[in-house]
């Protein structure tokens, strides 16, 4: 579950005098990453794939699979549930799980084709939205988005049944299980390689923060809960999250984009100015936490406290400003091309579907 030691020593494989290392010193912070991973599910495979999505490195060619089987397994577990013992058929089980969500509270107030195409997309691999939703069906779904989030009323009348069924066919790849897992399984070891590159720089912050957490304890400080028992819990989330959505913009198009993106946070982030103000927040957010125990109630007024006349907080809004212009300027042409193939989905999916 650790990378391979070295031999850096002495005769190797005897034993004596033979000494090995772990040449990257993060082996300390990918073992606490472990550990919590051990602590969430149990399993040493998953352990694995929670602690490499957080950004720790393994083989990619190992990991394709080992992801794969990851996000495969709770489709297998629920269909095996819903069908009670009966032989595995998919379509069965989805037949089940479609009365299933019909029946909760929120099942009774959406129409049977948001039940059912909700419930195929994430279940049933042989669903083909361009070919199996209907116009009218992706219309019906479209008029009960309000009733799933009632902000969403206002933009209804700007939505069609194409761009319901667009949104379904692009999603499938990554809502379903069983599709996703082959998604993965269809990676090059250099895609795969590029996209948990994206994901190690991202989730940098966690890793840093993991291993300050072990250095302060061992230098006789108290224990960092929020590292060692919150963290893991969301810092896989996080990364599974960005990772989906890395493969997603590379699959689009849009490689370079999500460079650049990368290149400029990654320069900004090397800057001594930049590393300074982080340092000093991050000092700001430990003694904030210590004060107020995690009191949600208390935290923003701690916050606003030592931020009152503090120019390093005024001088990272500046940063954050800038960034985001930045964002916006290497993402505007892709936007419009998002809107443009949004708005010609129909006649593409009706070609799809005819084929």
């Amino acid at each position: 579950m650790l990378p391979q030691l070295v031999h850096v020593g002495g005769p190797a494989g005897s034993g004596r005098g033979a000494r090995y290392v772990w040449p990257d010193p993060e082996v300390v912070t990918q073992t606490a990453a472990l550990i919590g991973a051990l602590g969430l599910r149990g399993r040493h495979e998953t352990a694995v794939v929670l602690t490499w999505l957080a950004g720790f490195e393994y083989p990619v060619s190992m990991m394709r699979t080992m992801w794969a089987e990851f996000e495969e397994m709770p489709w297998r577990n629920t269909v095996r549930q819903a069908l009670e013992g009966s032989p595995f058929d998919v379509g069965a089980a989805v037949e089940v799980l479609v009365g299933d969500a019909a029946a909760t509270r929120l099942g009774r107030i959406l129409s049977r084709d948001l039940v059912r195409t909700r419930t195929r997309l994430v279940m049933d691999p042989s669903f083909r939205p361009a070919r199996d939703l209907t116009p009218k069906q992706a219309e019906r779904i479209r008029d009960d988005l309000p009733r799933l989030a009632p902000r969403a009323a206002e933009f209804v009348p700007f939505i069609r049944g194409e761009h319901v069924k667009a949104f379904v066919v692009f999603m499938q790849d990554y809502l379903s299980r069983p599709k996703l897992a082959a998604l993965i399984r269809s990676l090059s070891d250099e895609e795969l390689a590029a996209v948990h590159r994206d994901i190690h720089f991202l989730t940098g912050p966690y890793r840093l923060w993991l291993a300050d957490a072990i250095r302060r304890e061992n230098e006789g400080g108290e224990a960092n809960l929020m590292a060692f028992w919150l963290a893991p819990r969301l810092a896989w989330l996080a990364g599974r999250f960005l990772m989906l959505m890395d493969i997603a913009l590379r699959r689009l198009g849009f490689r370079d984009e999500v460079e650049a993106t990368l290149d400029h946070l990654q320069r900004l982030g090397e800057e001594a100015e930049t590393r300074r103000i982080l340092v000093h927040l991050m000092r700001d957010y430990r003694e904030v936490m210590t004060i107020t125990g995690g009191d949600r109630d208390r935290l923003g007024e701690e916050f606003r406290r030592c931020a009152t006349g503090d120019t390093d907080y005024e001088a990272m809004r500046k940063i954050s400003d800038s960034v985001v212009a930045t964002l916006v300027d290497i993402w505007r042409p892709a936007i419009k091309t998002i809107l443009a193939v949004v708005g010609d989905a129909g006649a593409g999916l009706d070609a799809r579907a005819a084929q």
